[in-house]
């Protein structure tokens, strides 16, 4: 059967509703593929300034992170100085000041000690020189009593009296020189005096000057503590601050991480929005061919509008005209979105980054000022402790000077007392076990040695005394034999005025009359006579051993008196 025209013109219009088909088929894969490579290129540059942000803002942390360890490093070592300048070593030098201070102020006990004895020992030469002018007139009345003693059991003579008148002027004139002694002596006395009240002055003075520099010291002392307390508070500070900056730039960190979270899923919001697109555009091409079968069915209504599209546009095809009208709709929404994001994105990074900024530079110039600031006290610091060293050096020197000059003394002292074999019960609890003797028992001790030598020289002193009063014919003592024969007191000290021990020797009749009888002596002979005086009273065992190996008999007043030469 031959196909009829009805049938000729359905095929042609099924084949050309395939073919119309199989071309928007193709145009809906080529659309495809553009939308596919614009959405491949959106999420390579999306991905690229992705990377580059990322780079961007692991290259900010790096860096963030230098500078806190490169801080926390000058944290470190600034501690570590401070450390050092608060060392245990530091604290014992500041106990060795602290105990030159308490030695100053026992030195100032000392001195105010010295200054007591030295006013005692003023008040004990007034003494002595009012008991020096008492004796100088009882002298007197003995003189003058014993003149007329004289003159009542003896008959003048003429030679007697010229004699007497020559003694009396010898007397006389040894009682003017006795009275020009003690005037010098009195003029010693008050000279002493004087000396002693200046050198009171002088030690008053210098008790000032010490108080003066151990107020200075406590108070340079309190400085120093003020100061290392104030550093204290400034490591603290400095700890806290360095504490807010971690905390700060952890902060930092984990809104750069949720920035990063947020980009994730801005790129899982546009897959998924992708995915809603080509949904949406499959089912408007599904609508379009619902929509072109409706066309077809209606051709003459597609045709006038077709003519209508071709007036309105100027183009002819179609297919073209509504491809365009799709891509240009498409691009315009996608452009529009994706814009509008990268602008949103781009502004927030742009902001943090000028946060970052301000807080770097903020932290840059606290920790200039911070540093500045730590330098300057450590200098600061630095020069006094220098200048304490230097004190604490002299100090420890002038200390080592004097306790050198101590032991010396106190090991000629233990020589002494080697020598002069002195016993344990004498010496007490002066004497440590090993022989050593502490500082303050050496004045103790000194007053010890004086008294055993002077118990041991007495007897040899008071023998040589009176042997040189028996020739010059004299009772009183010189100076030099008031020192010889002075005794000790532990209540006073070794500085005390010599005590006289007079000697009872020339003062009976019969001792006078003997010497006045005997021929002229040499020193010998006298200190023969003297030692037998002094046997016959029983001055002790210690001055037999002096005694002269001649016999009494052999002595020259025992002889008949011979011619005078």
């Amino acid at each position: 059967v031959k196909p009829t025209r009805r049938d000729k013109k359905m095929s042609k219009e099924i084949d050309l509703s395939e073919l119309i088909e199989l071309q928007k088929q193709k145009e809906q894969a080529a659309v495809e593929e553009k939308l596919k490579a614009k959405m491949r290129r959106q999420i390579r540059i999306f991905n690229k300034e992705k990377s580059m942000y990322t780079r961007r803002t692991r290259y900010e942390i790096s860096k963030q992170r230098r500078s806190l360890q490169i801080l926390e490093l000058e944290r470190d070592v600034e501690l570590d100085n401070y450390i050092a300048t608060q060392s245990e070593a530091i604290e014992n030098k500041y106990k060795k000041e602290e105990c030159v201070v308490r030695d100053l102020v026992h030195t100032t006990d000392d001195v105010r000690g010295l200054l007591t004895k030295e006013i005692e020992n003023t008040r004990i030469l007034d003494q002595q020189v009012r008991e020096l002018e008492d004796n100088k007139w009882k002298h007197r009345n003995v003189v003058t009593e014993l003149a007329k003693e004289f003159s009542k059991f003896r008959i003048p003579s003429k030679t007697k009296m010229e004699r007497r008148i020559e003694w009396a002027s010898g007397k006389y004139h040894s009682q003017l020189y006795k009275n020009k002694e003690l005037q010098d002596k009195i003029d010693s006395a008050i000279f002493l005096r004087d000396k002693y009240i200046h050198e009171e002055v002088k030690l008053v003075k210098n008790l000032e000057d010490l108080n003066k520099t151990v107020t200075l010291t406590m108070n340079e002392t309190a400085d120093i503590y003020e100061q290392r307390d104030r550093a204290e508070g400034t490591k603290l500070k400095v700890r806290e601050h360095l504490a807010k900056v971690k905390d700060q730039y952890e902060r930092e960190l984990l809104n750069i991480s949720l920035s990063i979270n947020d980009d994730k899923k801005m790129e899982n919001f546009m897959r998924t929005k992708h995915k809603d697109i080509t949904k949406y555009l499959h089912q408007k091409r599904e609508k379009e061919l619902k929509d072109v079968t409706e066309m077809i069915n209606r051709k003459d209504e597609f045709t006038e509008a077709f003519d209508v599209i071709k007036e309105s546009t100027g183009k002819s095809d179609i297919n073209q005209i509504v491809q365009d009208f799709i891509e240009a709709e498409e691009n315009n929404f996608g452009t529009f979105l994706s814009i509008g994001e990268i602008l949103d994105t781009n502004e927030k990074i742009r902001a943090k980054i000028r946060e970052l900024r301000q807080a770097n530079v903020r932290m840059e110039e606290k920790n200039l000022d911070t540093l500045a600031e730590a330098a300057i006290n450590h200098q600061n610091s630095q020069q006094k402790i220098d200048l304490y060293k230097q004190k604490s050096e002299t100090c420890q020197k002038r200390l080592a000077e004097q306790s050198k000059i101590l032991d010396e003394f106190i090991s000629n002292i233990q020589k002494v007392v080697t020598l002069l074999k002195l016993n344990k019960n004498s010496l007490g609890d002066l004497v440590e076990k090993d022989g050593s003797i502490k500082d303050r028992n050496v004045l103790a001790v000194m007053t010890i040695i004086e008294k055993e030598l002077s118990d041991h020289m007495k007897d040899y002193y008071m023998v040589e005394l009176s042997t040189r009063a028996v020739i010059r014919a004299k009772t009183e003592f010189s100076s030099e034999e008031k020192m010889l024969t002075r005794i000790p007191s532990f209540r006073i000290g070794p500085h005390t005025a010599p005590r006289v021990v007079p000697t009872n020797l020339l003062k009976e009749k019969e001792d006078i009359d003997e010497v006045k009888n005997a021929q002229l002596m040499n020193h010998d002979e006298a200190r023969d006579f003297v030692v037998k005086s002094m046997l016959e009273k029983k001055m002790g065992a210690s001055v037999r051993q002096l005694s002269h190996e001649k016999s009494y008999n052999d002595l020259p007043w025992m002889k008949k008196p011979e011619a005078k030469q």
